[in-house]
């Protein structure tokens, strides 16, 4: 069923756009596997996944399941989300898995994150738990290409480097063999919208979404519409464009650096790493600086509150001949002789730090 009051045309032209977007971004995840996890909130973009997924997927075989996280920071509005999701996935005749989060608890708790980040977390833990509990595939999210020029902004905003700039992944691993999959990154909010418009399909509104007391939604709301609308009508697709090219560039440098370590480490635990400063300093300090970066991913050690300054800091310590030691956020002490780089992360969740914070 499509909006009467389009042309027959342009309806037919929208949904078809959709679809096309839908069934390419998939294939550039690699597929969806036979058993997807869809993450929806009941927003017009998760819904928009999970109906064009059961009408592409399920074709092909594929046994789609759902799954709904109410982190009850709305009160009734959150429970009213996850009715609608439970409702959506019964008209398609999908499994459904309605999961809570005691996001404030958690975040009070902890303390040092914010309540975004924070269900951020929780969200994705939960998924995966769920996706690996019930032997799915891979877990799936209606991310698009909006939200990925404002991921772009807000780091750039907040100060980020190469790895920063590249926004989210079209696939990345969240843990215990599940990888999570975006399909709808290349794909305009306006191409969702018209899709659901056009198929007269409901959707829920979070009324949090339009705070602007929130940066990222007044980077959603403020700031992109101004640069869209004074400087550059493209500029959401020349955003995630730089994205893509910093996702290449960073792409190469991980591969340089997994050269440098295979050529360097001496010894590695889930606590220390020894290299050879002899052959570090052969190559140049910017690759040992995302060396650095890429040790800390691997090793899943703490990286909110390294900044620009602390990697900075270590490649210059690494070049420098002098014997040094620092202490670095999560634990981790750095110490450099004339022969030897040694990382090690001590016990506890926090230390004193003796480099500056700088954006």
């Amino acid at each position: 069923m499509t909006d009467p009051e389009m042309p027959a045309a342009d309806a037919r032209n929208a949904v078809e756009k959709f679809f096309g977007c839908l069934e390419e971004g998939y294939a550039c995840c690699g597929g969806a596997g036979r058993r997807p996890l869809l993450a929806v909130s009941g927003g017009s973009d998760s819904v928009a996944l999970l109906t064009g997924s059961v009408r592409l997927l399920r074709s092909g075989g594929s046994e789609i399941h759902v799954a709904h996280v109410n982190h009850g920071l709305r009160g009734r509005d959150s429970d009213a989300d996850a009715e609608f999701v439970r409702h959506l996935a019964a008209e398609h005749g999908l499994p459904v898995f309605l999961l809570s989060a005691d996001v404030r608890a958690r975040q009070q708790a902890g303390g040092s994150q914010s309540l975004e980040e924070t269900a951020r977390r929780m969200r994705y833990q939960l998924l995966t738990e769920t996706a690996a509990a019930q032997r799915l595939d891979c877990v799936v999210t209606a991310h698009h290409q909006d939200d990925q020029a404002e991921t772009i902004v807000h780091h750039i905003l907040r100060g980020t480097g190469l790895r920063g700039l590249q926004g989210m992944a079209l696939h990345r691993p969240l843990g215990q063999g599940i990888p999570l999959l975006r399909p709808l990154l290349h794909t305009s909010r306006q191409t969702i919208l018209d899709y659901l418009t056009c198929c007269r399909i409901p959707w829920c509104t979070d009324a949090s979404n339009t705070d602007t007391g929130l940066t990222r939604n007044r980077i959603r709301h403020e700031l992109l519409p101004l640069l869209q609308r004074d400087f550059s009508p493209q500029i959401t697709r020349r955003l995630t464009s730089l994205g893509h090219q910093a996702g290449e560039a960073v792409s190469c440098l991980d591969q340089l650096a997994d050269r440098v370590l295979t050529e360097s480490v001496l010894e590695r635990t889930p606590d220390i790493i020894r290299l050879d400063r002899s052959r570090l300093i052969t190559w140049p300090v910017f690759l040992i600086r995302h060396t650095l970066c890429v040790i800390w991913a691997q090793q899943d050690w703490p990286r909110q509150k390294m900044t620009s300054a602390h990697w900075t800091r270590m490649a210059g310590m690494i070049r420098d001949a002098a014997p040094r030691s620092r202490s670095l956020p999560g634990t981790i002490e750095l110490s450099v002789n004339d022969r030897l780089v040694r990382l090690i992360r001590g016990p506890g969740t926090s230390c004193h730090d003796t480099l500056a914070e700088v954006p």
